[in-house]
């Protein structure tokens, strides 16, 4: 609770201290009135998902160049850089502006559509990145004269 203007972070509180959502005008528990303001929290999710696509979009053509995949790999992992995931992220920073004007209801929907998108994406990706490991498992038992002796 602040000090200085007596909000809660996160959820609105009665006296007897119990929690209720930001958007109530009463207590969910005792139903007093009596609520302090609610602040919304800082969600850093936002911040952490870009910090880890930065990460990753460093790490992998070091890794692709470690493993000597060849040029194919590394090109196929810039084209899906700049095509795929570059456009991706520009159409849903687009809807979410677009969605922020037409209203919480509008808000949701594109939400939860981009949350559907991205899940399924996401199981795209661990689907290839199984398979390439797949293929450099058996390059490296077969080894580099394809398991002839």
């Amino acid at each position: 609770m602040c000090g200085n203007c007596g909000g809660t972070l996160g959820c609105r509180k009665c006296p007897e201290g119990h929690c209720s959502p930001l958007t109530s005008n009463q207590c969910v528990e005792c139903g007093s009135q009596d609520l302090t303001v609610g602040v919304p929290c800082l969600n850093l999710r936002p911040l952490v998902l870009v910090l880890l696509g930065f990460i990753i979009w460093k790490l992998v053509p070091v890794l692709l160049a470690s493993l000597n995949l060849g040029e194919r790999l590394n090109h196929l992992y810039w084209f899906f850089l700049n095509e795929v995931l570059s456009r991706a992220i520009l159409y849903a920073l687009v809807a979410l502006i677009i969605s922020w004007f037409l209203g919480p209801r509008a808000f949701a929907a594109v939400q939860n559509f981009w949350v559907g998108a991205l899940r399924l994406f996401l199981d795209a990706v661990i689907a290839v990145g199984r398979w390439v490991l797949d293929m450099v498992v058996k390059f490296l038992l077969r080894g580099p004269t394809g398991g002839e002796k």
